[in-house]
């Protein structure tokens, strides 16, 4: 068995000599900055998939290729809310994945493919667990400006939503 990767990463077992008709568990390893992609796998018995780890049954020679890509890491935050803030505050789409997210989950980093489409919502208003006032959207920073888009991400870096506190 041949195993190798493509891209910047690691794998595991190394090539070698196995029993005919024994499984045998392969796993890919990304390098900081890269995310698994796929394996790409030929012969007999051979695994081709997004399995991490995947097994493979040795009925034949095999080759198996772990395919790496490099991302970029967006972060969504907010300011001036509190911890009493209620509800999804920011709505994430990306890769076919919506993420709901609530204070208790900010800030959150998201891994993209560059050249990726994100998608994202800041809520307003946002009410408090108890009290009479709430939080209004006022601006978002960082790699994007609007209270909702898309981004198409090139680099790292963040996206803050920027909330004040109103009373009635």
């Amino acid at each position: 068995m041949q195993v190798s990767p493509s891209g910047s990463g690691t794998v595991s077992p190394a090539s070698g000599w196995y029993n005919a008709g024994s499984s045998v568990q392969i796993s890919a390893i990304p390098s900081t900055g890269y995310l698994f992609k796929s394996w790409s796998g030929s012969g007999s018995g051979s695994y081709s998939g997004t399995n991490n780890p995947a097994t493979i049954t040795m009925n034949y020679p095999i080759t198996e290729t772990a395919n790496f890509e490099s991302y970029v890491a967006v972060t969504f935050s907010v300011s001036g809310l509190s911890s009493s803030a209620t509800g999804t505050i920011l709505t994430v789409a990306y890769g076919g994945t919506t993420y709901s997210l609530q204070y208790s989950n900010l800030p959150f980093t998201l891994d993209v493919v560059p050249g990726s489409t994100v998608s994202y919502s800041f809520e307003s208003p946002i009410t408090p667990s108890s009290g009479n006032y709430e939080w209004f959207w006022t601006s978002t920073s960082g790699l994007a400006t609007a209270q909702s888009g898309n981004i198409t991400a090139t680099q790292s870096g963040s996206i803050t939503g920027n909330y004040v506190q109103e009373y009635q």
